[in-house]
């Protein structure tokens, strides 16, 4: 008997502790922190951040010696140009990941932003493309390279900014960066 009215305390307990761990007013559409899907959403939004960083490091670069009329740096802008197509197509690869975890009810709600963001990953390769040709020349146009810059940075930002809005419609919130938090020092 008392084997039994413990065993029974132990499975209340058990039902108690695991509902109290369930948000009963989250969304069923939100992602749990931690999940792999938050995760994933994670990981395209640092692809596209990376995109906007190495494009604006080249694109100013590109400018600065354009206003200048000086010659670009062959091995930067090549470096640069290959980050951006290794961080477009790990993009490109994250939409299809992303869009496989959807259930069919978060899918016909996420449709517009999957296809916004691929149209959009289209162009910004299209102009990557054209970046990448530009900058394997020779004497590379650095005026040529600002523009293909600016307009992969166009294209990522309307994509990252679909994406966003995914992420806010499934409950996902960006993640933090380095400029996002701050470092305290204790004395």
């Amino acid at each position: 008997m008392r084997y039994q009215m413990s065993l029974t305390a132990a499975i209340i307990v058990c039902a108690l502790a695991s509902a109290s761990l369930a948000d009963p007013l989250q969304k069923p559409s939100q992602i749990a922190p931690g999940s792999h899907r938050e995760a994933s959403h994670h990981v395209m939004y640092l692809h596209h951040r990376h995109i906007l960083d190495h494009s604006h490091v080249l694109h100013d670069h590109a400018m600065h010696h354009a206003t200048q009329h000086t010659a670009i740096d062959p091995k930067t802008a090549i470096t640069h140009s290959d980050e951006i197509r290794r961080q477009l197509n790990a993009a490109k690869s994250q939409v299809k990941e992303l869009e496989a975890s959807l259930t069919a009810s978060e899918q016909a709600e996420a449709k517009k932003h999957v296809e916004v963001m691929r149209s959009q990953h289209a162009e910004a390769d299209k102009h990557q493309t054209e970046l990448n040709a530009e900058v394997a020349k020779a004497k590379p146009d650095a005026a040529k390279i600002a523009e293909q810059t600016a307009a992969v940075q166009r294209a990522v930002t309307t994509a990252n900014a679909a994406h966003a809005a995914m992420m806010k419609s499934q409950g996902v919130t960006p993640p933090k960066t380095a400029t996002d938090t701050s470092v305290v020092v204790k004395k």
